[in-house]
């Protein structure tokens, strides 16, 4: 009887995992994908990392869109308070839970167009997309 119940956990198991394809994960189902935005826009540094100008509609709180290879809607975020340095303000946001096995990810920040990588480029990245803006 011992024998059949721990057989019988075992399958169990063994049953509430899964294989990622290509990530070598076990068990996970969703994973975080970052943003790191750069902003390079003297004005906007010396403004709290508010934008200014041309730039008016990035600052804290600017929502960026996670979109797959068909343009749904994987996750919605919103840029971190900014980090001042010399002329350049860097913001970063997190998308959690996304499905790690697509093909490809696009990201957008603001409607500033979208920016696209490969599950593999991605892996390379470590799950961050770089981004830049201005000067």
């Amino acid at each position: 009887m011992r024998l059949l119940a721990a057989t019988a956990t075992t399958l169990l198991l063994c049953a509430c995992t899964q294989q990622i394809p290509g990530d070598g994960r076990v068990g996970e189902l969703g994973r975080p994908v970052q943003v790191t935005f750069a902003l390079f826009h003297s004005e906007s540094a010396a403004n709290g990392c508010e934008g200014t100008g041309g730039y008016d509609d990035i600052g804290q709180g600017t929502q960026a869109r996670l979109t797959d290879e068909a343009n749904s809607l994987l996750g919605v975020a919103s840029l971190g308070r900014g980090v001042a340095g010399s002329g350049v303000c860097t913001y970063r946001a997190t998308f959690e839970d996304i499905d790690p096995t697509l093909p490809f990810y696009s990201v957008e920040v603001s409607d500033r167009g979208q920016i696209s990588h490969s599950r593999a480029e991605l892996r390379v990245e470590n799950w961050t997309f770089e981004i830049s803006l201005g000067a």
